[in-house]
């Protein structure tokens, strides 16, 4: 009963994502979804209740930092590079959600309060992953703000979502990896050879 359940939820959540990408978030109905994955009305109120508790489980359905991508950072010898592969996950998320629905999502998490300084535990957990690679690019010249790691790590969090936000916003009509990678280039004052020429 229990793997039923899961394959129903992850059917669901699968024929939603397709469904939000194709559409709009508002212009997709519970029928809509229900119909794209194959189940009845009665199995996705089961599973999530509302259209807005869908949205916020693509926040959970996935972690944010994967296995995979933790075995790579540890692999991976060059500093800047763990920092660009964090950056590329975190983003990659948000491009993978589409910019109507993940626009959606940080709406809901405004209004419930998750964006508030209360409420940090995604962003904390990226920030620590952050400090340690941001204070040895300090020590080996490839970062050149001299700010505390933990500052930067701070403004590179506000940075993202910002930057994130505003994609949502112009509806996804720039590349959004390469403007953030552009951003921080200048934020974290990439030495010369390391930076991002282009904002998009």
């Amino acid at each position: 009963m229990k793997r039923a359940n899961n394959r129903n939820r992850e059917n669901i959540l699968s024929a939603a994502l397709e469904l939000f990408k194709a559409q709009s978030y508002d212009e997709v109905t519970i029928s809509d979804i229900c119909k794209a994955a194959g189940c009845s009305n009665s199995t996705f109120y089961y599973q999530f209740g509302t259209k807005e508790n869908l949205a916020c489980s693509y926040m959970e359905y996935t972690e944010l930092i994967r296995e995979d991508v933790l075995a790579q950072l540890l692999s991976e010898t060059r500093n800047m590079e763990k920092l660009w592969l964090i950056h590329e996950t975190i983003i990659s998320k948000c491009m993978e959600l589409g910019p109507s629905l993940y626009g959606r999502i940080c709406f809901l998490n405004l209004q419930s309060g998750a964006f508030s300084p209360e409420n940090t535990n995604t962003k904390d957990s990226v920030e620590r992953l952050l400090i340690p690679l941001i204070k040895q690019g300090q020590k080996n010249g490839e970062i050149r703000n001299h700010s505390t790691a933990e500052s930067i790590a701070h403004s590179v969090s506000a940075l993202t979502t910002g930057a994130a936000l505003m994609w949502c916003v112009s509806n996804g009509s720039y590349d959004l990896m390469q403007n953030v990678k552009f951003h921080l280039s200048n934020l974290y004052d990439l030495r010369d050879d390391l930076r991002i020429s282009e904002a998009y």
